[in-house]
């Protein structure tokens, strides 16, 4: 009985964090939606791997989009950080050097606090 009550409580926490993820998609939606954002409504989906690549690498590049926004709100000064569209536009403008060392800044401060959580 144990045995089954602990594949239950898994299940359901299964569940629950993927309504969770699900709900975390649609809320950023509009913007996955964007063409000058992600443009996610004119994809064609020809692999069956598509989908959940394309999934997660738009769910990277969002989690590094909002921490740019974040870290442009900080150096300006300002509360209302800029809009994920003049982020995007920022990177597509910029060098490709600059993207990575955006994308390098906000690994290593996510595995910093990941790491300084653990301890």
């Amino acid at each position: 009985m144990y045995a089954h009550c602990f594949f239950f409580e898994q299940n359901t926490d299964r569940i629950l964090y993927s309504l969770l993820d699900y709900c975390a998609i649609e809320q950023h939606h509009s913007r996955l939606d964007d063409p000058h954002v992600f443009n996610k409504d004119a994809t064609r989906s020809c692999n069956d791997k598509y989908l959940e690549n394309t999934l997660g690498i738009n769910k990277i590049a969002l989690n590094i989009l909002t921490w740019i926004m974040h870290q442009k709100a900080v150096e300006s000064g300002k509360k209302v950080p800029p809009s994920y569209k003049s982020i995007q536009h920022m990177l597509n403008t910029g060098s490709l050097t600059s993207v990575f060392e955006y994308s390098a800044a906000y690994y290593f401060e996510a595995n910093t606090q990941k790491s300084t959580t653990a301890d």
